[in-house]
C-alpha cells in the first residue's frame, strides 16, 4: 500500500497525507506520507492540524448528549437558547429548530461573512441592524423543506450547547467528548497542550507552498467572554485540530456497541436518514449530501454521489475541505470497517483533482476504490 500512497501523493501534488483503516473494529493501517519534493519537515504522528468539517461530528454528539440529559429538544426552537429573533423573513411563521440545524435544512445561506470577530455578538449577524448583516441568507426555501448545507447554523449550535451547558464551548468539548477518549487536540488552537503541536495547512501558489491557517496563531484572553455570545469563536464548523491517529479513538467508540459517548438508542438515530433529495438542488451543486442523518452524511449504493461505483455495504461520517485540507472520516457499522483519509495540502487547482466518476476528488475515489478492494473485500 506504500507505494500505492506514494504513487497517490507525487500525481496529485499533494502536501502530506495522513491515513488510518481499520477493519473488524482493529487498525491495521497507519501511514503517514510527506511529499518528498518538498522541503519542509515531514509531518509527524503528533502534529494536530485543522480538519475541517469533520468537525461538525463532535458538534452534533454534543447536542446529543445534551439531549440524553434532557436539557433540550431537537423539535425546539433556537430562539429558546439565543439572545434574539431568528427566523426566515420570508417565512416569519415557521421556526427553526435544532434539528434543521443538524441536518442543513434550516433555510438559512452562508454569506461572504459568517465569523464574528470577538469580543462583538453573535447577533451583529443575524440582526438587522447587525454590522454583519446580509440579507441574503435567507432562501426561498422553507425551514425543513431543503438541503442547503450551512456553516454558520453550527455557530449557532455552539452557541445553544454554551448556554444549556453552561460551559465554553471548548472547554465543554474537552471535558465531555474529547477528554473521555482520551484525545489529544482541541477547538481552541491555543491550548497549551495543543498549540506546540498544531501543523499549518498549505496550498501552492505559483510554484510556491503558502501556509493558509495555523502559521501565526494569535492568543486572546477570553476572560470576559459571556457564554452564549459568539457562537464563531472556536469555529465550531470546522475548527478542530486534530489528526488521523487521534480521530480513530472516535471512529473506534462509534464502531463499539458501548459507547463512552452516547447511547446506542442516540447514535442510531444519528445515523438514521432524516434527509434524502435523489434530485439535485439548484443550491446543492455539489451533491453531497443529499442523504444526511443527524450531521452525519450517509453513503450507499442508492446514492447517486458515491466515491465508489459500486457497493454492498453502508459508510457514515463525514468529509471536510478548508485551507488546502481534504479530509474523510466514514465507517461502516455493520462490518465494523472505516477510514480515515486526511491531506494536509493540495498542489493543483481544484479542478485538476475532479472525479472520475462522481462529485468527490479524485484521489479519494482512488484512495476508497483500493481500500475497497484490498482490504474491505479481502478476507483475512
Amino acid at each position: 500500500m506504500k507505494e500505492f500512497i506514494k504513487n497517490l501523493c507525487t500525481r496529485y501534488d499533494l502536501h502530506d497525507i495522513d491515513l488510518l483503516v481499520i477493519k473488524n473494529n482493529q487498525v491495521i493501517v497507519e501511514m503517514l506520507y510527506s511529499n518528498p519534493n518538498i522541503a519542509i519537515n515531514p509531518l509527524k504522528r503528533d502534529d494536530l492540524y485543522r480538519i475541517a468539517s469533520i468537525s461538525k461530528i463532535f458538534v452534533g454528539i454534543a447536542i446529543m448528549q445534551l439531549k440524553e440529559q434532557n436539557k433540550l429538544s431537537l423539535d425546539d426552537n433556537i430562539e429558546k437558547y439565543i439572545e434574539f429573533s431568528l427566523r426566515n423573513p420570508n417565512f416569519p411563521n415557521d421556526i427553526i429548530t435544532i434539528k434543521h440545524l443538524l441536518t442543513h435544512t434550516s433555510s438559512l445561506l452562508d454569506t461572504e461573512t459568517n465569523f464574528v470577530p470577538y469580543p462583538q455578538h453573535s447577533k451583529e449577524l443575524f440582526k438587522a441592524e447587525g454590522k454583519y448583516y446580509n440579507e441574503k441568507m435567507f432562501s426561498k426555501f422553507k425551514p425543513g423543506e431543503t438541503f442547503i448545507y450551512y456553516n454558520t447554523g453550527f455557530h449557532l449550535l455552539a452557541m445553544i450547547i454554551e448556554v444549556v451547558s453552561q460551559m465554553r464551548f471548548d472547554r465543554y468539548m474537552k471535558t465531555y467528548i474529547l477528554g473521555p477518549l482520551s484525545m489529544d487536540g482541541s477547538f481552541n488552537a491555543t491550548d497549551e497542550d495543543t498549540i506546540s503541536h498544531i501543523r499549518p495547512l498549505f496550498r501552492k501558489i505559483n510554484g510556491v507552498w503558502v501556509p493558509q491557517c495555523d502559521q501565526d496563531i494569535k492568543i486572546h484572553n477570553y476572560d470576559l467572554y459571556e457564554l452564549g455570545s459568539n457562537g464563531s469563536l472556536f469555529s465550531p464548523q470546522g475548527g478542530l485540530r486534530s489528526n488521523a491517529k487521534e480521530l480513530s479513538k472516535l471512529m473506534l467508540d462509534l464502531l463499539s456497541s458501548n459507547s463512552v459517548l452516547l447511547t446506542n438508542k442516540s447514535l442510531n438515530e444519528m445515523y438514521q436518514t432524516h434527509y434524502l433529495d435523489q434530485h439535485r438542488m439548484l443550491l446543492d451543486k455539489n451533491g453531497f449530501y443529499r442523504h444526511s442523518g443527524l450531521v452525519f452524511n450517509i453513503i450507499n449504493n442508492q446514492c447517486v454521489n458515491k466515491p465508489l461505483k459500486k457497493m454492498n455495504y453502508t459508510l457514515v461520517g463525514h468529509c471536510g475541505l478548508a485551507y488546502g485540507f481534504h479530509g474523510m472520516f466514514f465507517f461502516d457499522k455493520e462490518n465494523q470497517n472505516g477510514f480515515i483519509f486526511n491531506i494536509t495540502g493540495e498542489g493543483k487547482q481544484m479542478s485538476s483533482y475532479k472525479g472520475h466518476y462522481s462529485q468527490y476528488f479524485s484521489f479519494q475515489e482512488e484512495l476508497l476504490t483500493y481500500i475497497d478492494e484490498h482490504i474491505f473485500s479481502h478476507q483475512s
